[in-house]
């Protein structure tokens, strides 16, 4: 962190009279950055990171070189892969996102006369003019994701999705609908390929919940999580079938 900050007020430091935007644009994201260091130390953001206003991240999240979050949050030991970007989004915990994700870019109507914001969102910022006063379409939705949730590179997640916990996207898949829990999807548009495990045993894991479970429970159960039969046994018979402890 303390390499970090002294990258940041270097460039303060150096700054001309006039500065470009991009430049700007770049130091406000490091300070960002810096900002979200100082509360997360375990935070581990690579060169380029972009962190915008109303963002939170857990523990030990891993961002790659040139992610990109907007209005965005994201859970503890997940990590990001080079170049993606989320915009309103909400990821769990132990979710591993491939490079160039993208997910939420936003919404354009096909029920309106034309798809242009001209026409439906005073104030755009790609238009110096605009033809209405009123905002007539809501141009962006939260996309929901899960924890346990591998997405693979290039996947796009269409606004107001909802993907299940331990659900797989496959690389280069367009999800246009949402996933159940423990699906595999993929393709254009993206469709079910199969179930990772039986449904009763997705039952049982939906139950136990065990991302939610503190790093102490982790250790004493990771060896097990090789086979889900064997953990399912071992997590239900140790508390006496009581998932919630």
């Amino acid at each position: 962190m303390l390499r970090r900050l002294t990258a940041v007020f270097s460039r303060i430091a150096l700054l001309p009279v006039q500065v470009s935007r991009p430049l700007l644009a770049r130091i406000k994201s490091e300070c960002e950055i810096c900002r979200f260091l100082w509360r997360n130390p375990t935070l581990n953001a690579r060169s380029g990171v972009r962190i915008g206003p109303g963002c939170s991240l857990g523990e030990r999240v891993f961002l790659d070189d040139q992610v990109q979050l907007i209005e965005s949050a994201v859970g503890r030991y997940t990590a990001i892969g080079t170049g993606t970007v989320l915009r309103r989004a909400r990821v769990g915990a132990f979710c591993s996102l491939a490079p160039e994700v993208r997910a939420g870019l936003g919404i354009h109507p096909t029920h309106l006369l034309s798809s242009s914001p001209v026409f439906y969102s005073p104030g755009h910022p790609a238009h110096q003019r605009i033809f209405v006063s009123e905002r007539l379409f809501e141009e962006s939705a939260p996309v929901v994701i899960g924890n346990d949730v591998w997405i693979g590179s290039r996947a796009m997640i269409l606004d107001g999705i909802v993907i299940g916990d331990g659900a797989v996207v496959a690389a280069g898949a367009v999800v246009v609908k949402d996933v159940e829990p423990y699906t595999i999807v993929g393709g254009v548009p993206a469709k079910p390929i199969r179930k990772r495990f039986s449904e009763e045993q997705i039952r049982r894991l939906l139950e136990i919940k065990w991302w939610n479970r503190p790093e102490s429970w982790l250790r004493e159960h990771g060896a097990s999580f090789a086979d889900v039969d064997t953990f399912l046994a071992r997590v239900e018979t140790t508390r006496g079938g009581d998932t919630s402890r």
